[in-house]
């Protein structure tokens, strides 16, 4: 027996597959771009990768809190991706790897199973040596 369905019916069955289509393939496309971001200053010790980091952090600012070098800040309102987020400056002080910003973490941005504690790699541009 064939179904009998209004011509409104119809169109929104069309339109709600087509939508849900659409909405899979940009979120699929902002899953790449967030994947190409890398962050200019470095995150804290142990964070994950970047992506799942600004997916996880809470922007509690715990980690800062509880860093003894005071080397932990956030972005700023203004800052286009990761808003509140943690970034290591190294203008007073440098990282000890005390662990303590893992330990105030309770999101799990920060994480000795899952992060790297590594914060950075050095390149070295040997056409700019002297």
């Amino acid at each position: 027996m064939e179904e009998k369905i209004t011509r409104a019916q119809f169109f929104r069955k069309i339109f709600t597959s087509v939508g849900d289509t659409v909405a899979q393939e940009v979120e699929k496309k902002v899953d790449k771009g967030i994947e190409k971001i890398s962050p200019v200053e470095p995150r804290p010790p142990w964070a994950i990768k970047e992506k799942d980091f600004l997916l996880t952090c809470e922007s509690c600012q715990k980690c800062s809190e509880a860093c003894p070098e005071k080397i932990i800040q956030h972005h700023s309102g203004d800052h286009l991706v990761g808003n509140g987020t943690p970034y290591l400056t190294f203008t007073n002080a440098a990282c000890t790897f005390c662990g303590d910003c893992v330990e105030a973490c309770q999101s799990g941005a920060l994480s000795k199973e899952n992060g790297q504690k590594n914060i950075g790699l050095a390149v070295i541009n040997q056409n700019l040596c002297v």
